[in-house]
């Protein structure tokens, strides 16, 4: 990568050069910034699907027009769960956390506590993993953007947990994805 590279999120990264080299839904091409060895890029995703997993596509040299969009292999989770008003719950069989979720989320929607998400599991189901992740659950409205879950927690050991989401629960579109909020388990 260099000052002169370019990346967008995409469905796929369909190698040609400039935007039809991004096949799907996808952000606009930006510029990285940064040297050696470390490169960052600020994306809007505000278009693309919340719930959706995206590839980082890369064009090493954008300046020259024979240039093309490679695949990073670095999916990238758009999340719709924003927040949550519980950081801390404890170690019980049935521990409610309320959180936002400005898109994306219905009473279908599922979720489980995790160490990691499965970004594999298209199912909306996911059997917990003594100390790694609860059962995932279906999420109910409280009022507006405002869900709830309630999970078992019993097998975890007190910790730092991320959120995992499917948004469209059993549907098969949507994969489980780490929303990057953060639960601490006491």
């Amino acid at each position: 990568c260099s000052g002169s590279s370019e990346a967008a999120l995409a469905e796929l990264c369909g190698g040609r050069q400039g935007p039809a080299g991004l096949i799907g839904e996808s952000t606009a091409a930006a510029t990285l910034t940064g040297s050696l060895p470390s490169f960052s890029v600020t994306l809007d995703a505000s278009s693309l699907t919340a719930g959706r997993h995206y590839r980082l596509c890369i064009s090493l040299n954008a300046s020259d027009s024979t240039s093309v969009f490679h695949d990073a292999y670095q999916p990238v989770y758009v999340t719709g769960i924003r927040g949550t008003s519980f950081t801390s719950i404890g170690n019980a069989d049935a521990q409610t956390i309320s959180f936002d979720c400005p898109e994306g989320c219905s009473l279908s929607s599922a979720l489980y506590i995790g160490s990691f998400c499965d970004h594999t599991d298209f199912s909306g189901a996911h059997a917990a993993e003594p100390g790694v992740s609860t059962d995932a659950t279906l999420i109910g409205q409280v009022v507006g953007d405002t869900y709830k879950a309630t999970v078992n927690t019993t097998g975890l050991p007190a910790g730092s947990y991320v959120i995992c989401a499917d948004l469209d629960g059993t549907g098969t579109a949507m994969a489980f994805g780490d929303t990057s909020v953060q639960i601490s388990l006491r």
